[in-house]
Parts: C-alpha cells; sequence; structure tokens
C-alpha cells in the first residue's frame, strides 16, 4: 500500500470517529468533531499531492479515495443535520449533485468517457468544508452564509458537469440514467427529512447514506474497466427494506425510546446494506469473461 492510500485510508478511518464523538454529545463535542473533521479534510489534500508528486497512483486509489471523500461530506451533512444546525433542504440540494453525478460518471464510464475534473467541483468542495467547520463551532451566521453560496456553486457544478459532457446523454440512455439514480435520491431525501425532524439518529442515516457513497464508487470503476455491474437482487431488497424502516420512522421518532418492531427493521436493513455492498464488490471482483451471461 502506497503512502498516499495510507493518508486516505486514515481518513475513511477518521469518519466513524466523527461519527461517535457526535454521537456521544458530551460538552464540547462540536468542538472535537470540528478538529476530527479538520485533520481528515487535510488528509484528502495530503493524499493527493503525495499521489501526483511522487506518482503513486494507483487503481486501490481510484477507487478509496471518492469513497473517502463521499463518507466524509456525508458524514458532516448527517451530524449537522441530526443536530439542528444546518437545515434539511440544504442537504438534499447538496447530495442531489453527488448523487446525480455519480450516476452520470457510471454513464460515462460505460460509454469509455473519462470525465475531468471541474473547478466547480473543487470550488463547491472547499466552501462546504469551510461552511461544515464554521457549525461545528458555533459560528452559525458564517455558516448559514457559506453554506448558501456552497449551495449556489453546486447547483452551479451539477449543470457544469452534465453540460460538460453532454455528448454522454443520447436519447436512448436518458431513461436508464434518471431510474438509475431515481430511487438512491428519494431514499436520501427521506433519510434528511427524517433527520430534521429527529425521526432518525445521524449514525442510522449514515449507514444508509454511506452505503449508497460505496456502492456508487464501486459501480464507476467497475464502468471504466468494462465490467458494468447489472441490477441486482440485493439492491432490491435493501432499498424495499429501506422504504419500511423510513415508512415507520416517519409514524415513530426512534429518538424518543426504544421500539423492538424498529430495531428489528434496523437490523434487516443494515443486513441489506450489508449483502449489496459485499455483493457488489464481489462481482465487480470478477473478470466480465468468467460471468454468465
Amino acid at each position: 500500500m502506497t503512502l498516499a492510500s495510507k493518508f486516505t485510508i486514515a481518513r475513511i478511518v477518521l469518519v466513524p470517529v466523527f461519527l461517535l464523538i457526535a454521537a456521544l454529545g458530551f460538552p464540547g463535542w462540536n468542538i472535537w468533531a470540528a478538529v476530527v473533521y479538520i485533520v481528515a479534510s487535510l488528509t484528502d489534500t495530503i493524499d493527493g499531492h503525495i499521489a501526483r508528486h511522487y506518482n503513486q497512483i494507483s487503481d486501490f486509489g481510484k477507487l478509496v479515495d471518492p469513497i473517502a471523500d463521499k463518507l466524509l461530506t456525508s458524514a458532516a451533512m448527517c451530524v449537522l443535520v441530526g443536530w439542528g444546525k444546518m437545515p434539511g433542504w440544504v442537504a438534499m440540494i447538496l447530495i442531489t449533485r453527488d448523487v446525480i453525478v455519480s450516476a452520470f460518471r457510471i454513464l460515462a464510464a460505460n460509454r469509455d468517457v473519462v470525465l475531468a475534473a471541474r473547478n466547480s467541483g473543487k470550488i463547491k468542495t472547499v466552501l462546504q468544508i469551510i461552511a461544515y467547520c464554521a457549525y461545528l463551532f458555533d459560528v452559525q451566521l458564517a455558516g448559514h452564509i457559506v453554506i448558501a453560496a456552497a449551495t449556489l456553486v453546486t447547483v452551479y457544478s451539477l449543470y457544469d458537469y452534465i453540460y460538460a459532457n453532454r455528448s454522454v446523454l443520447i436519447r436512448d440512455t436518458i431513461g436508464p440514467f434518471v431510474r438509475s439514480f431515481l430511487g438512491q435520491l428519494l431514499t436520501a431525501y427521506a433519510i434528511f427529512w427524517l433527520l430534521s425532524i429527529g425521526g432518525m439518529h445521524p449514525v442510522v442515516a449514515m449507514i444508509f447514506i454511506g452505503c449508497d457513497n460505496i456502492v456508487s464508487a464501486i459501480c464507476v470503476t467497475s464502468s471504466s474497466k468494462h465490467h458494468p455491474i447489472p441490477l441486482r437482487i440485493s439492491a432490491i431488497c435493501m432499498r424495499m427494506l429501506e422504504i419500511v424502516l423510513l415508512v415507520y420512522s416517519f409514524v415513530w421518532k426512534p429518538l424518543a425510546g426504544i421500539d423492538i418492531l424498529y430495531l428489528v427493521l434496523l437490523l434487516a436493513s443494515a443486513g441489506g446494506v450489508v449483502w449489496h455492498c459485499l455483493d457488489v464488490w464481489k462481482l465487480s471482483r470478477v473478470p466480465k469473461t468468467a460471468r454468465v451471461q
């Protein structure tokens, strides 16, 4: 494992640390969470610099680095919305861009098109980091101002990515493209709505958001190697379990107490998440020629 990859792994390890601090909610938790978030964000800059400077770009890094980035960003959104520091509708807009761009990258990879990084995406990321840090340090006004700017840039970034690579979207691909991300997007909206009304714990929300982050990254990498991953029964089961859990959470807020049925649904949904992640990962490792068509 290269030095750059070690920093990437460190960023992934810091995500559950960040979530644990927020879940414990001890006095001053937000300061400690901010410190962890800043350190994790710095590893993103460090691993990128090392990979480019010392030519340590690897297939492992190409897969894990976007997973680490999205896990950290998603964890911050779940915590901030769950603790009422950031509006849920803002998180919905921010995650819309990530979900659609991930689906677009898969579509592009299937057509041998590599989406180059756009400056709008980099600016969006920097603004989000600043806003999240401001919220964690309880500088609400600064957080609101910067997140407003980040939201505008995020919307533009989505347009920027799609328009710059619009040749990928032909008439026959538009329908499948929309269907590929619609379920994930609606689930994310429901999760952030529940977080905003106290109907779901940030850690629980992160289980589902994190799974989609991991699966999307694996699908992009697999598609770029001409191993597109088809719809799996594990994905259908996972999404159905998520829907049942989300619907139940709408009529009963788990943060208000303990309910056996909720715990059963939660465990079943978590099991579905693990199954789907392992299923996609296993399929991505099988050579295309070895698969049964």
